[in-house]
C-alpha cells in the first residue's frame, strides 16, 4: 500500500496517525524502514528525536500513567508551552530496578506526537526539549520550540546533517535566534566576544565579592549563630546584595519582622542548601526576588536569578520569548536559562557572562548592576 507523505506538518493541522509507525513512515521514514516498531521514542536522523507520550489518566483518586509500558504521567499545559513528565516520590521506574530515572533526553530537541487517551490518535502537538534548569530527575518539564515542522527533507530523502553550517543554523531552533535570524545572532555573539575580557573582569569582582560572604558565614557558620549574630549576618547580606545587585524595594528585614529567631534563620540555611532550587525560590518565606538574590551570593549558578521582574520582562520581551499566562518570576527565569540553553555557542557561557551579554544588546534601563 502507497505511503500518504508528508511535506509539512503544523499543530493547526488536524492530521492523526493510529500508531507511531504511521508517524515514522509519512513524516520521517519516506519509505525507509518497513517496521520502526512502537517506541515511546524514536530517532528521526536529524539529531532530533520522534516522542510518543501518552495523556495521563485519573484513577481510583490518583494520577495514573496513560501507558502500560511506563509509569510516567505526562500532561500538556493549557496554552501548549509545557509539557510535564512526573513520577511520584519514591516510585520506582517500571521494569527497572533504578531509583532515579535517566535524563536520556536532555539537550535533544522531541517532535512531540500527543495520545490523550487510548482511544485518541496521536497528533502533532509541537516540538519541544527538556528545560534542564527547571527540571529534576522526577519532574521533567520541556518546552516548546516550535509549532511546525519542516518534513521536506525526509520527502525528498535529502542526506542533510543537524548540524546546518554557519549562515543556516539549526532549523528546529529558528524561533528561538534572536529575530529569528540566526546570522544575525552570530554577529551579536562575534561582536561581543570581542569586549569580553571586560565582562569578565566584572565577574572577577562579583566572585570577589561574593567569596568573602561564603567564607564568613559558611551554612556551618549560620547554624551557630545567636539572635544577635543573625542581626549582624542579615545586615552584612543586605549591603552586600545592593552592592552587587543594586538596591531594590525587597528588604530581608521586611520579610523577617515577623518571625522569631532563631525561625529567622531556617529560610536562609534553606536556600543555601536546596537540591531543588526552583521550588526552594518559590516556597521560601523570603519570597522569590530575595531567596534567588540569596542563592546567586551563595553559587554563581543562580546569578539571572537575581534579576528584577521587570528587567526579566524587559529581556524575554526583546527575545519575542512567549511568557506563559500564569508565569511567576521564578518560571520567567527559567526562560532565559532555557534560551540559553537553546543557543549552542552559549553553553560554555556563565549566567554573569550572558547577562552581560543580553546588556549588551538590549541594554539594562532598570539599573541592574553587574559589578561597576
Amino acid at each position: 500500500m502507497a505511503i500518504n507523505r508528508l511535506k509539512h506538518i503544523s499543530i493547526v493541522d488536524n492530521i492523526s496517525f493510529e500508531y507511531n509507525n504511521d508517524v515514522m513512515r509519512q513524516c520521517f521514514n519516506g519509505g525507509g524502514k518497513a517496521d520502526y516498531g512502537q517506541y515511546a521514542v524514536q530517532d528521526t536522523g536529524d539529531g532530533c528525536m520522534a516522542w510518543f507520550p501518552k495523556e495521563r489518566q485519573w484513577k481510583n483518586g490518583k494520577w495514573c500513567s496513560g501507558s502500560s509500558e511506563v509509569n510516567w504521567k505526562n500532561h500538556i499545559e493549557e496554552d501548549g508551552l509545557v509539557v510535564i513528565s512526573e513520577l511520584y516520590d519514591g516510585e520506582k521506574l517500571k521494569d527497572s530496578s533504578d531509583a532515579e530515572p535517566p535524563e536520556v533526553l536532555q539537550g535533544i530537541p522531541l517532535y512531540t506526537f500527543w495520545k490523550s487517551d487510548a482511544k485518541s490518535p496521536y497528533k502533532y502537538v509541537g516540538t519541544y526539549m527538556m528545560d534542564v534548569n527547571a527540571s529534576v530527575p522526577r519532574h521533567q518539564i520541556y518546552r516548546r520550540l516550535d509549532t511546525e515542522i519542516d518534513l521536506s527533507p525526509w520527502y525528498d530523502q535529502i542526506n542533510f546533517t543537524y548540524l546546518q553550517d554557519n549562515e543556516q543554523g539549526c532549523a528546529v531552533f529558528k524561533k528561538i535566534y534572536i529575530n529569528e535570524n540566526y546570522s544575525k545572532q552570530r554577529k551579536l555573539i562575534d561582536s561581543f566576544a570581542q569586549s569580553i575580557d571586560n565582562c569578565k573582569t566584572r565577574e572577577t569582582q562579583y566572585l570577589s565579592s561574593i567569596r568573602q560572604m561564603q567564607e564568613n558565614y559558611s551554612l556551618a557558620r549560620l547554624s551557630t549563630l545567636d539572635k544577635n549574630g543573625f542581626l549582624l549576618y542579615v545586615n552584612v547580606l543586605q549591603d552586600l546584595m545592593d552592592s552587587v545587585f543594586g538596591t531594590s524595594d525587597a528588604s530581608l528585614f521586611q520579610k523577617l519582622e515577623d518571625i522569631e529567631f532563631p525561625e529567622t534563620a531556617w529560610p536562609f540555611v534553606d536556600a543555601i542548601n536546596t537540591q531543588d532550587h526552583n521550588k526552594e525560590i518559590r516556597n521560601n518565606k523570603l519570597g522569590q526576588f530575595l531567596t534567588g538574590r540569596l542563592m546567586a551570593i551563595y553559587d554563581p549558578r543562580y546569578y539571572i536569578y537575581s534579576l528584577p521582574e521587570r528587567l526579566v520582562d524587559y529581556y524575554l520581551h526583546n527575545l519575542r520569548i512567549q511568557i506563559p499566562k500564569h508565569a511567576d518570576l521564578t518560571e520567567k527565569h527559567c526562560l532565559l536559562y532555557f534560551w540559553k540553553q537553546c543557543n549552542i555557542e552559549m553553553h560554555e557561557w556563565t549566567p554573569f557572562i550572558f547577562t552581560c551579554f543580553l546588556e549588551s544588546i538590549f541594554g539594562n534601563p532598570y539599573n541592574q548592576k553587574t559589578v561597576d
